[in-house]
């Protein structure tokens, strides 16, 4: 007899930051401070509704019975990870996300079928702190959180082309939107972005991709003020255009040549022209000035 064809959420939950741990710590004690987060993550889950349906390595499923439940777990999620920035391994302990909503086949209480493995291609793809869907579950956020395109892709073992989305929290009153923004000219092949920070310049090309910044030393950029986090930011080149990518706990302040501001707060802004990038809090001096301009 086959068992019967359900409708569920799945959500995939991958810990950043377990692999310093163990380095650290040792094998016995990481496991420790990971099992913490993972009965921290499993309270969050009860409270949404949700079944924890197993955890492999430092990955967790999870199954809801409505996309709604999913995604309000998922924004509490990475709101309490937040909480845990200055963990006792004194890393970042962040978190990818992925969720999608379909078709799934139970068995011995273990979920399995294409809407689980589109859940488990999405947190592969994720960024540290991003949490990604598809159209059909971006469809069902019910003004629970803002959405904005990524890409277009061809997931493994998946034959459909698919429209990725970042769920992204609704920032103070501002309204559940789809992103779409008109799209920057790309850059050519031979663009390049400087960077000056306290007097020395850093270069993103095709040849180095990205420059990172924040007050871990594995930075490009490291910088020990008020405000910053400790993988704050990065500019990376991809797709032809260059990104402010911000993965922080305060965000960052960006001032453009045309004298507009803007604030990236765990989202990214396409850069074009030049103009200043503020880590920290500007109007808690001293703030970090980063000079950018692309040529």
């Amino acid at each position: 007899m086959e068992n019967p064809t359900l409708v569920k959420a799945v959500l995939f939950c991958d810990l950043v930051g377990s692999t310093a741990l163990y380095e650290k710590w040792g094998d016995v004690a990481a496991q420790k401070m990971i099992g913490e987060v993972f009965d921290l993550l499993g309270e969050i889950v009860s409270q949404n509704w949700g079944k924890v349906v197993k955890t492999i390595g430092d990955e967790m499923m999870v199954v809801f019975e409505t996309s709604e439940r999913a995604i309000q777990c998922a924004l509490e999620v990475g709101t309490s990870l937040d909480g845990v920035e200055n963990f006792e391994s004194g890393g970042l302990m962040g978190f990818r996300i992925g969720i999608s909503f379909g078709p799934v086949v139970e068995e011995n209480g273990d979920y399995f079928g294409q809407t689980v493995n589109l859940a488990a291609r999405l947190v592969a793809l994720a960024k540290p702190h991003q949490i990604l869907t598809t159209q059909e579950l971006s469809d069902h956020l019910g003004g629970l959180a803002r959405v904005r395109f990524v890409d277009h892709v061809r997931l493994k073992g998946i034959h459909a082309l698919q429209d990725l989305f970042e769920i992204l929290p609704l920032n103070g009153n501002e309204e559940c939107t789809f992103a779409f923004e008109e799209p920057a000219k790309a850059a050519t092949e031979s663009a390049t972005l400087t960077l000056v920070c306290q007097g020395k310049d850093f270069m993103v090309s095709a040849e180095k991709h990205q420059v990172s910044m924040g007050r871990d030393a594995t930075n490009d950029i490291m910088m020990d003020e008020k405000g910053v986090s400790r993988i704050h930011a990065r500019v990376e080149l991809k797709n032809g255009r260059f990104y402010l990518v911000d993965n922080s706990l305060n965000g960052t302040h960006l001032l453009t040549a045309d004298g507009v501001k803007h604030f990236v707060k765990r989202d990214e802004y396409v850069l074009v022209g030049a103009g200043e990038i503020f880590i920290g809090q500007p109007n808690e001096p001293p703030a970090v000035t980063i000079h950018f301009k692309v040529n």
